[in-house]
């Protein structure tokens, strides 16, 4: 039998997901079902909880992430979906009493047909599939001074000239580690980049078309 670790904060939800009353599970459930796929949980989550009134935002948060990391889980771990369940249901994290494994991997189990979460879980593990993911950018701007080469015992007067300095800082995740970069750029540098991102827009804005005319679905992102 698989034994599985499951991270704390999806103990959490899990948790949250095995108690909530199985009226409300159904109702959220029907919810999911009218939802199209999205490609990222707060969309689905907004949209949700503004048609279920028995669960708060908060907790309808909560176990639609509890699912999403089932749809990861089972995908990483390469088991069966009835030997994942199972030890989900077994694992001594979640210590749930032998006589309420079954109706939980029961509820587990209706949560993975879930379509819009189905697809959402798969568009994450897609875009997340690179070495490096982009999550920040900002740019600093500054004037540097240009001093003219003099006698070192010369009082230094006014900057002969002076040059615009930018320093773009890009912030990305290696793995589940966030981490930084920096590249100075100058003005002509910005002028390129401004570019390259407008090509990249017209590029994307004629896949859209194409998408359209064969009639798939599009999902937009957040």
């Amino acid at each position: 039998m698989a034994v599985l670790q499951i991270p704390e904060p999806v103990q959490a939800s899990l948790r949250l997901f095995q108690t909530v009353d199985q009226s409300l599970i159904e109702q959220l459930y029907a919810a999911l079902r009218a939802e199209p796929p999205r490609i990222g949980p707060s969309q689905l989550i907004d949209s949700v909880s503004k048609k279920n009134s028995g669960l708060s935002k908060r907790d309808i948060g909560k176990i639609v992430s509890a699912i999403l990391s089932l749809h990861s889980g089972l995908r990483m771990t390469k088991l069966s979906q009835e030997d994942f369940l199972q030890g989900i249901v077994d694992s001594e994290e979640l210590a749930i009493p032998d006589g309420q494994k079954a109706e939980f991997k029961e509820r587990l189990k209706q949560s993975l047909e879930l379509t819009s979460l189905a697809i959402t879980a798969k568009v994450n593990d897609v875009r997340g599939d690179h070495e490096h993911t982009f999550t920040a950018a900002r740019i600093l701007t500054d004037l540097r001074p240009i001093f003219e080469y003099d006698n070192i015992s010369s009082s230094i007067g006014k900057p002969a000239a002076t040059v615009i300095n930018h320093m773009l800082k890009i912030e990305y995740l290696k793995g589940h580690e966030l981490k930084e970069m920096f590249f100075a750029l100058d003005t002509q540098d910005i002028t390129d980049l401004r570019a390259v991102l407008r090509r990249a827009d017209s590029k994307a804005l004629a896949l859209k078309a194409l998408i359209e005319k064969a009639g798939i679905p599009y999902l937009e992102a957040e």
